[in-house]
């Protein structure tokens, strides 16, 4: 077996299995859909936002690798885009669902961190 890491899916068994696990799925067009962007579907887009977090990976990622890093950055300029109180965008109405709380745009600040994480090298 082929081990270069630590991270449970840096060895050629993990990341066997996660190609296995996954093989069915259309992560893609799950993505991408969420991603587009109407205006009401801030939910989708911290759902998929998640899923790029834990499964941006390499070795675990069930889609196609070369979209992965668009998927995150795209992930991650709606995500801001949703907390930013100084936007000049009327639809962008996800604080106000939220009253702005503090919680939740300390909660999508973390989804953000983690996916500039993922993005580095």
């Amino acid at each position: 077996m082929g081990t270069w890491g630590v991270a449970p899916w840096d060895n050629d068994a993990a990341a066997d299995w996660f190609g296995d696990v996954f093989e069915e799925i259309d992560i893609d067009s799950k993505i991408e859909e969420a991603l587009k962007y109407d205006y009401d579907n801030y939910d989708q887009v911290r759902a998929a936002a998640y899923l790029l977090q834990v499964l941006g990976v390499t070795y675990v990622w069930p889609g196609d690798l070369d979209s992965l890093t668009g998927y995150m950055q795209r992930a991650i300029k709606l995500l801001k885009a949703m907390i930013d109180q100084d936007t000049d965008d009327k639809n962008m109405d996800f604080l106000a669902l939220w009253d702005n709380d503090p919680a939740v745009i300390a909660a999508v600040r973390e989804q953000i961190e983690q996916l500039e994480k993922r993005l580095l090298p």
